[in-house]
């Protein structure tokens, strides 16, 4: 029984984005493992603070792709229905495959997007209310005639 309420895939959706949102910025890729380095002049460019539209918050030279957080706040849900849901960038796609031919893959290849952690996160999600339905429909009384 897969959860029909459109409000849990959304909130599954919403979910999944916030967690690689936080996952990004922590420096990690899809598969939970460190972001490739930033090329030498870029990391120091980006550590002074002072790049074009960057945030002071991001002065880094460790790799979190977040230098205005346009990127990752792009990052969106772009539709759902009662059985999946289709999150993705409206106008920030060109950047994250840049990012990913550098080795900072925010989001993995097609059968395996979201990487282990989070989908294992969203399983127990869906566990709980595929729970919540049985336990509803288990409450009824079955009658079950034989032969």
């Amino acid at each position: 029984m897969i959860p029909d309420d459109p409000k849990w895939w959304r909130k599954a959706a919403n979910t999944v984005i916030k967690q690689i949102k936080k996952r990004t910025a922590a420096g990690k890729d899809w598969q939970d493992k460190n972001f490739d380095a930033y090329s030498d002049d870029y990391a120091k460019r980006k550590a002074t603070g002072k790049l074009p539209r960057q945030a002071s918050a991001f002065a880094s030279k460790k790799p979190n792709l977040i230098l205005s957080s346009d990127m990752l706040n792009d990052l969106k849900l772009i539709g759902y229905t009662g059985h999946q849901f289709i999150i993705g960038w409206a106008a920030f796609g060109s950047r994250v495959k840049f990012n990913e031919d550098n080795g900072r893959a925010i989001i993995g290849p097609d059968g395996e997007p979201i990487g282990n952690r989070l989908m294992s996160a969203l399983v127990k999600s869906f566990e709980k209310e595929w729970d919540r339905g049985l336990k509803k429909w288990a409450s009824n009384d079955i009658n079950l005639t034989i032969g």
